[in-house]
């Protein structure tokens, strides 16, 4: 198995849960909802942390969310240029997180230098049992389904939009709207729809919503579309998370190959491309954002307006202008990286990466990205 570039935080998917339970009272009843934070992906040590609010349009729905964000911790220990990477909920969560984490402060660095890979995720849950699906979404899930049988996929897409429009729905309904735009977007011919959508899936769930069978058969899926986009370093993520699950072994067996293969390509001195394009979620900043294999890369064939990148590591960061042939390094000593590309909706491009040199040393190639945090 390939080594992995070891980082300063917690390895793996265990999480350090820091809960804050907050009390709303809307006309008609009080509700109460916890809001909890993943931070096993955080190399700062937080000083304070607060909580973000529950959106008011939130409460009266009833609405749960989820939201990944990546974030700089500055030389002083404030939060700096947050990247909101993905989310469910809507843009009235993403802002409510963004508001908050002016707030918060973290430990400076004794060398004054700044923590530029931070990733935390949120989650905002009722906490009324709510590990369930109203008639109301039913109802929207029922006719997407009769859609797809009849192979009719424009009426399908009417009903997926007409589901996210009416919105309000729990994690629990959230993940299975996405599972289901997932088969729409496969029954579209997108593969990278459906990848992005059955990646939500999976972090939007819990163990109610996605589990056992199910929650493996999606992680297969997932590894396949990303095997066969070329996304590496996210697929031998996903492969690691599969190997974690119980009852995953026969699966894993017919992986493995796979597996190996993409293993013995990073060791090779051929170039890796992969087709990308910038997408815009729902509310949301249009980008695209990669677990890289390799420290050398450059961008080839641009399609629309791909406007800049960033690479976030462990212990530096670099941001230029996309420009094509132009090629950058990630040095081993900056740690774990990151990539993450923004422009205009829809814009296409190459991200290739050039085979790595070996030091002095003979040190061997390194995956680049941490191997516990999905795209």
């Amino acid at each position: 198995m390939i080594a992995t570039q070891e980082a300063r935080r917690p390895a793996g998917y265990a999480a350090l849960w820091a809960l804050a339970v907050l009390g709303f009272a809307s006309l008609a009843t009080a509700r109460d909802y916890d809001i909890s934070f993943d931070v096993s992906k955080i190399g700062a040590t937080a000083v304070y942390q607060p909580a973000p609010g529950y959106p008011e349009t939130g409460v009266r729905k009833g609405q749960e969310a989820w939201v990944r964000v990546n974030f700089v911790v500055a030389a002083d220990g404030m939060v700096v240029d947050p990247i909101f990477v993905d989310s469910s909920g809507g843009a009235a969560f993403e802002q409510s997180v963004r508001k908050v984490m002016t707030e918060w402060r973290f430990e400076p660095v004794d060398s004054g230098a700044e923590l530029p890979n931070n990733t935390v995720e949120i989650r905002f849950e009722d906490s009324q049992p709510g590990d369930s699906a109203t008639r109301t979404f039913m109802r929207h899930y029922r006719e997407i389904v009769r859609a797809l049988a009849r192979e009719d996929i424009e009426r399908a897409r009417k009903q997926v939009d007409s589901a996210r429009n009416f919105g309000g729905w729990n994690l629990y309904e959230s993940t299975m709207l996405c599972l289901m735009i997932g088969r729409v977007e496969a029954a579209n011919g997108n593969k990278i729809g459906q990848l992005a959508n059955f990646r939500r899936a999976l972090s939007v769930s819990n163990e109610t919503s996605l589990s056992g069978k199910g929650k493996r058969d999606v992680l297969r899926k997932i590894f396949e579309l990303e095997f066969d986009a070329l996304k590496f370093g996210a697929a031998l993520t996903t492969l690691d998370l599969l190997r974690a699950e119980p009852n995953s072994d026969k699966i894993v067996e017919t992986l493995e190959d796979k597996g190996l293969q993409i293993e013995r390509l990073i060791a090779t001195d051929l170039p890796i491309s992969t087709y990308a394009s910038i997408e815009r979620r729902d509310g949301g900043q249009a980008l695209w954002t990669h677990q890289p294999v390799r420290r050398s890369f450059s961008f080839e064939d641009l399609s629309g307006n791909v406007e800049r990148f960033e690479a976030r590591c462990d212990d530096y960061r670099i941001g230029d202008k996309v420009s094509a042939g132009k090629q950058w390094s990630l040095p081993q000593e900056w740690g774990s990286c990151r990539i993450f590309v923004f422009g205009e909706n829809g814009a296409t491009f190459h991200y290739v990466e050039h085979s790595d040199t070996f030091d002095d040393a003979g040190a061997g190639r390194t995956i680049v990205a941490r191997g516990d945090v999905l795209d």
